[in-house]
C-alpha cells in the first residue's frame, strides 16, 4: 500500500550547520528515520528552515536549534511518531512551527509527535522570504494532524495566533494535547494566545483535543479550557471565532535578504568525535522541562 513505501534513509545527524539563503529549505529530511538534527542555525530559507516528512515512525530528535527570518522555522508534513522536538528557538520567522496531514506526501496523517519547551515567538517578520504567503503571524500551528504533545513552550507576540489548532484540507485534527504553554499578546487585535478553528465552520467538535495549564489571556472558545479539559471534556459542538484579516506584506525574494551571522557559538563538541554509526532513536528525558524563559 502506498503508505508504507520504505524510507530511503536509515540513521542520519545534521549537527554544527549554517543553512542560510536556500530558495526552498535549510535542511530536508525526507522520508528519512532513526536521526537527530541538533544546534544547527538556519536562516532566509524561503520554504523552511528545518523540514522533516514522510516518516512513521521517523523516530528523530530536533533538538537545541534556531531558525530565523525563514518562511517557517520548522516544518513536518506527514511526519508522525517517535520524533521529539525540544529546547529549539523558532522565532522572527513568518511563522515558527508547522505540523501537518496532507495528500502530496505519503504515510498521512500526521500523528504523535512531541514539541516541547520551544520558543515560537515573533513570528511577524515580513522581512523573511516564503513560498505560502499566506501563513504568517503563527508561534505554533498543528494542522489537521492527530494526537500530538504540545506542551511547556513560549509563544510570544505573534500576528495571528500563538497556538493554533486547524483543519488541512479533509483532514481535521483530533486527540491533540496542550498543556502548560505560555501564550501571550499573541494577536492583538486579530487573533488570539489559543485558537481551535475549522475554516468555514462556526462550531468545532472537541475531537478529542483538550486544553489544560496553560498561561493565556484570549481563545478563540470561550473558557476553552473548561470546555476542553484534558479530564472531561464534551463533544460539543462549541462556538469558535475566526481570525481576523491582516494585511501580510509582501515577502523578499529570498536571494534579496542579507546574510545573517550566528549570534552565538557553538555548544561545546567535536564533530569528530561523533559515532560513525547511529542506533535506533529512543525517547529521551523530557521531565526536567519547562516553558524557556522570555
Amino acid at each position: 500500500q502506498k503508505n508504507e513505501t520504505p524510507e530511503i534513509l536509515d540513521r542520519f545527524r545534521v549537527q554544527y550547520v549554517n543553512a542560510i539563503s536556500n530558495g526552498l529549505y535549510g535542511i530536508y529530511a525526507f522520508s528519512s528515520k532513526n536521526g537527530i538534527i541538533n544546534n544547527k542555525y538556519t536562516s532566509a530559507n524561503a520554504d523552511a528552515g528545518i523540514y522533516i516528512g514522510q516518516c512513521k515512525p521517523c523516530s528523530t530528535l530536533i533538538y537545541e536549534n534556531q531558525a530565523e527570518i525563514n518562511g517557517i522555522g520548522l516544518q513536518g508534513a506527514n511526519a508522525s511518531k517517535e520524533l521529539y522536538v525540544y529546547s529549539n528557538n523558532f522565532s522572527d520567522n513568518r511563522t515558527g512551527i508547522q505540523f501537518l496531514s496532507e495528500t502530496k506526501e505519503k504515510k498521512s496523517p500526521q500523528e504523535s509527535v512531541y514539541i516541547v519547551s520551544n520558543t515560537a515567538s515573533n513570528n511577524n517578520n515580513g522581512q523573511a522570504p516564503t513560498t505560502k504567503p499566506d501563513l504568517f503571524g503563527f508561534g505554533i500551528m498543528i494542522a489537521g494532524g492527530n494526537k500530538n504533545f504540545i506542551q511547556y513552550n513560549r509563544t510570544e507576540n505573534n500576528d495571528l495566533v500563538g497556538i493554533a489548532l486547524v483543519e488541512n484540507g479533509d483532514f481535521l485534527p483530533s486527540e491533540n494535547t496542550f498543556e502548560n504553554n505560555i501564550s501571550r499578546e499573541n494577536g492583538v487585535p486579530f487573533g488570539f494566545d489559543l485558537a481551535y478553528i475549522i475554516s468555514g465552520r462556526p462550531d468545532v467538535m472537541s475531537m478529542g483535543n483538550c486544553f489544560t495549564s496553560n498561561s493565556f489571556s484570549s481563545s478563540s472558545i470561550d473558557k476553552i479550557e473548561s470546555v476542553l479539559s484534558c479530564s472531561s471534556a464534551q463533544p460539543g459542538p462549541f462556538k469558535s471565532q475566526p481570525l481576523k484579516k491582516i494585511t501580510i506584506p509582501v515577502a523578499p525574494d529570498y536571494t534579496q535578504v542579507p546574510p545573517t551571522q550566528m549570534n552565538k557559538e557553538n555548544k561545546p563538541g567535536e564533530i569528530d568525535m561523533v559515532p560513525k554509526k547511529l542506533g535506533k532513536i529512543t525517547k529521551p528525558d523530557l521531565s526536567d522541562l519547562g516553558a524557556p524563559a522570555a
